[in-house]
């Protein structure tokens, strides 16, 4: 007996399995490529491609907790464009942003695997080099200045001044590590600019001249305790996934505030007051959804919801860090610069952070959408804040 059966459809079933797996697989390659990518970007500067700085604070954290336990040198080195601002002036920004560019690749081609390169703010970039000992992060940091001094532009050239130091100089924390960073590059740029200054060398009596580099009035007091960024980035995400568009709006804030402040303050005081950009809604965790996804305008017994939960988001700030700076910073943020309303301060009574996270504050919320409102065009809500300069905010901020 012979049975015969036709396998046809079965064949091509089977070859149909076989493309449909293989279009799977290449779709999920294609996918995980991605994602990857995706992460990488938003590690990053897009102008330089160095790390942005919320990246930078995470493997800071890391790196000096890590130095404190095993002993293993850390330095950080802290680089200035020389008159940068006169490259604006002269050349117009896009020629400032070739420079960034230039710059920013040169650092990221000298740099070994496992340094950190962050574009700071502005002009300013800053490396991490774990495993240097105080000298051969010099000797690193006269490489980056002589070849920054050998970069080709048309028609003109640049110089950079650096500012070198070390854990083991007696920084309790990774801002104390950047401000003695920052103290060298004064340093540089006070006696000629276009060369490395290390921290040891810097007298311990230096005052910083403050109407030249605009820090901290002389006298104000600085808080030395630290603020754990892992800590910070916990709470943000825990916010972000209660509500995914206030986590985004406290991202935002937060990089405005820092590019403020790094006009007028040092790495120190700009790392506070960035956390507090970041923080400054953290109380919504606690918000009843009724209220925090309200499409409309809330009603006064809902705002009065929303004063308690302010307290609560201070109080939140206050225990998990006991940094008083920054606790006053996220508690003043809410008093105009002429004293009316809630808060009973005025002018520089108010902590100069709390003046600059209200500016950042109130021009995002200008800026963005909301299901009641459309956001502002970004010229109009400029306009709205110089309009406001004296009254609700500190003029010369604006």
């Amino acid at each position: 007996m012979v049975a015969l059966a036709d396998v046809t459809p079965l064949e091509q079933k089977s070859e149909q399995l076989a493309t449909t797996l293989f279009e799977l697989k290449q779709s999920k390659d294609e996918i995980t490529k991605q994602n990857e990518e995706l992460r990488y970007l938003a590690t990053r500067d897009p102008l330089t491609n160095c790390v942005n700085r919320r990246t930078f604070f995470e493997q800071f954290d890391n790196l000096f907790n890590e130095s404190k336990i095993t002993g293993q040198p850390l330095c950080a080195l802290m680089v200035d464009i020389d008159f940068f601002k006169s490259i604006n002036d002269n050349y117009g920004h896009s020629k400032a942003d070739d420079v960034l560019q230039a710059t920013g690749l040169l650092l990221n081609e000298l740099a070994r695997d496992d340094d950190v390169v962050c574009r700071y703010g502005g002009e300013e970039f800053s490396v991490l080099m774990p495993g240097l000992s105080l000298d051969e992060a010099s000797e690193a940091a006269e490489r980056i200045r002589g070849s920054i001094a050998k970069i080709d532009f048309v028609g003109f050239s640049i110089t950079a001044s650096l500012g070198v130091s070390q854990v083991k100089l007696g920084a309790p924390n990774p801002q104390a590590l950047l401000d003695q960073a920052d103290k060298c590059l004064y340093v540089a740029k006070r006696n000629g600019r276009d060369q490395v200054v290390r921290f040891d060398t810097v007298p311990d009596d230096l005052i910083v001249d403050e109407s030249k580099i605009a820090r901290l009035k002389p006298g104000e007091n600085e808080s030395s305790d630290s603020i754990p960024f892992s800590a910070v980035s916990a709470l943000l995400s825990a916010l972000s996934f209660r509500d995914a568009q206030t986590g985004a709006h406290s991202t935002r804030v937060a990089a405005y505030a820092a590019l403020l402040a790094q006009r007028l303050l040092g790495p120190k005081e700009v790392y506070v007051i960035e956390i507090a950009g970041l923080l400054h809604d953290i109380e919504k965790i606690g918000v009843p959804d009724a209220i925090l996804l309200k499409p409309g305008r809330l009603d006064e017994e809902e705002w009065k919801i929303m004063d308690r939960h302010d307290r609560f988001g201070i109080e939140i700030i206050n225990k998990s860090f006991k940094h008083k700076e920054l606790t006053e910073i996220v508690r003043c943020h809410y008093n105009r610069f002429d004293g009316r309303g809630i808060g009973g301060l005025h002018g520089e009574e108010i902590p100069i952070g709390a003046r600059i996270l209200t500016i950042a504050d109130s021009f995002d919320a200008m800026i963005s959408d909301r299901p009641y409102r459309k956001g502002m065009p970004i010229q109009d809500a400029l306009n709205e804040l110089c309009r406001c300069a004296g009254t609700q905010f500190d003029p010369n901020l604006i």
